[in-house]
């Protein structure tokens, strides 16, 4: 179910099984995300968010069928899944009651009484997956195309690796930088080399489990990083708003271990200016192929990066 909070806030609350309850509320390229364990039925939602708000939700629907997938596949697949169990449902309707919210710092709030949404129930099925039959032309002249899984880097770009991480206050506090390196030699115009910037906070207040973040394409030159090869490695960044300050990363070299320094800092939403660097920070950095990124920091990374996207497109 969703509704618009004010100022220009969406916030919606999904459930999953019989227990837990989730708020998240968006706008532009920030979420916040509120969790606790409350009672879900197939006709009731209630749920105590504690300071934030609550949920007591009574839903009236009817049977409608799922709606129909909007990426499908064209390529040939050679097994089919077969499954066998009690088929998923999806009801459409309306939930009756009260939610209410209130952000930290008066950020957004919302007070509705009824909102329209939908109940989707599945269960345990039993799967497997069977051949595919293929009719045989026999004209002998088929082929079996073969790919290569062998690293390639045909054209020298890498992507640099700046991640961040802290522990304090009962809080996990996130940031990364990954940053389009262009080739040596090869001309690429600067507004394509572009930095993925995101940052998150994690943290338990109460009974509500809290996570936070902001996904930002940086334009050319917030990022700066030192040419391969150099020693010691450097980074220098420079963001916008949300972000506030700058931040300094040399990385180890003989005689000194690695820095991150400056007075970044990002407000995420419904919190204070959080500092995003400083000696209490676990930093790494790493460069890799844009085309082969398989270092596992690179990796998990990229893993947050996506976390953050995809809960925006929700």
């Amino acid at each position: 179910m969703s509704a618009a909070g004010t100022r220009g806030y969406g916030v919606t609350v999904d459930t999953l099984g019989h227990h837990q309850v989730t708020l998240t509320v968006t706008k532009n390229n920030q979420i916040a995300s509120y969790a606790t364990r409350g009672q879900v039925s197939r006709h009731q939602v209630k749920a105590d968010f504690g300071r934030f708000g609550r949920v007591n939700l009574r839903f009236h629907g009817k049977r409608h069928p799922f709606p129909a997938p909007t990426d499908k596949r064209t390529r040939k697949q050679s097994k089919r899944r077969v499954c066998h169990g009690r088929h998923p449902q999806r009801e459409v309707g309306r939930f009756h009651g009260a939610v209410e919210f209130d952000g930290q710092n008066g950020y957004t709030r919302l007070a509705v009484g009824k909102v329209h949404g939908e109940v989707r129930r599945t269960y345990r099925q039993t799967c497997r997956f069977v051949p595919i039959r293929k009719h045989k032309h026999g004209n002998g002249n088929d082929r079996v195309a073969i790919a290569s899984s062998a690293p390639t880097d045909p054209f020298g770009f890498n992507l640099t690796l700046l991640s961040a991480r802290s522990r304090a206050e009962g809080a996990l506090t996130r940031f990364t930088a990954i940053t389009l390196e262009a080739p040596r030699g090869l001309p690429i115009a600067r507004r394509d080399l572009f930095s993925v910037i995101t940052a998150s906070r994690q943290e338990k207040v109460g009974r509500v489990r809290i996570y936070r973040s902001v996904i930002q394409m940086a334009a050319p030159g917030r990022v700066k990083v030192s040419r391969r090869g150099a020693d010691p490695q450097t980074v220098h960044l420079a963001l916008t708003s949300p972000f506030r300050g700058h931040a300094h990363y040399r990385g180890p070299s003989k005689g000194s271990q690695a820095s991150w320094a400056g007075n970044l800092g990002v407000r995420l939403l419904g919190t204070r200016l959080l500092p995003l660097t400083g000696p209490h920070f676990h930093t790494v950095l790493c460069r890799v192929s844009a085309f082969n990124p398989r270092q596992s920091c690179f990796r998990r990374a990229e893993a947050r990066a996506a976390r953050a996207s995809n809960d925006l497109k929700r």
